[in-house]
């Protein structure tokens, strides 16, 4: 498990200091969990399985400044539902998201196929759906309806531990958003032109959110981490992805 683990932050780490990083979440400092968000032994378990109509919100606890770009890294695997077979195959739900705003630490929303952010208000997201299949850019107003909605077609298979990834560079307005699994690195999934400045304009919380619906699963963070920092292309970040699966493997090999 340590090797899945490692690897968000060794591929973040290649290029920046993390402005934060969970390794693992036996004993996590400056972490607020809301909802169902509880720790699981070294896990941080948003949601659990079969059990339905779960929301789930879990900020650092410390303001971060991300104006002049940021990358979010976060090691994710859905599991243990039963299910399945009611919902079609590797079915499980519904997610994780990336989600940053500036009002509030105990900030929750929707559950389901909205991941827990579902109408928190003034707040960027990436939420990866893994019922839906899809990964959604989106940007709320001040009364938490979306104003921005951009979407990529994904397929998510249950109990595979993913790398999840998104980069934001400010000079050119880029969102890059990332996924793939942990032993074969960071792919590419989407870009967009998206000018979210108006959101970082201030320091604001780092977070993440899931929710189930009818369907379930736990929905289990084995790693995170956000470094405020201008950040490298996306072919680089790819890059750094599968040279940081070599080394866990040169490692466990060793």
């Amino acid at each position: 498990m340590k090797t899945h683990l490692t690897l968000a932050i060794i591929a973040i780490a290649s290029f920046a200091n993390a402005d934060f990083v969970y390794n693992e979440f036996s004993s996590p400092a400056d972490l607020q969990l809301n909802g169902t968000a509880a720790t699981f032994g070294s896990v941080l378990r948003m949601t659990e399985a079969d059990v339905s109509g779960q929301t789930a919100t879990a900020w650092h606890t410390n303001l971060q400044d991300l104006s002049n770009g940021f990358a979010v890294v976060a090691v994710f695997n859905g599991n243990g539902t039963s299910d399945l077979g009611n919902w079609g195959p590797n079915s499980g739900a519904d997610g994780l998201a990336f989600a940053f705003q500036s009002d509030s630490t105990t900030a929750i929303g929707n559950g389901g196929g909205d991941n827990g952010i579902g109408g928190i208000a003034n707040m960027v997201a990436i939420s990866y759906r893994t019922f839906w299949n899809d990964i959604k850019l989106i940007t709320t107003d001040s009364n938490g309806d979306i104003v921005d909605e951009l979407t990529w077609n994904y397929n998510f298979d249950d109990n595979i531990n993913y790398a999840l990834a998104a980069t934001w560079n400010p000079n050119s307005t880029t969102w890059n958003i990332f996924a793939g699994l942990t032993q074969n690195g960071l792919s590419l999934v989407g870009s967009a032109n998206l000018d979210t400045s108006s959101y970082f304009a201030n320091p604001v919380y780092a977070g993440l959110g899931s929710g189930t619906g009818g369907a379930d699963n736990n929905n289990d963070v084995l790693a995170w981490s956000v470094t405020a920092e201008a950040v490298p292309e996306p072919a680089t970040m790819t890059i750094l992805g599968l040279a940081a699966i070599a080394a866990l493997r040169k490692k466990r090999n060793a």
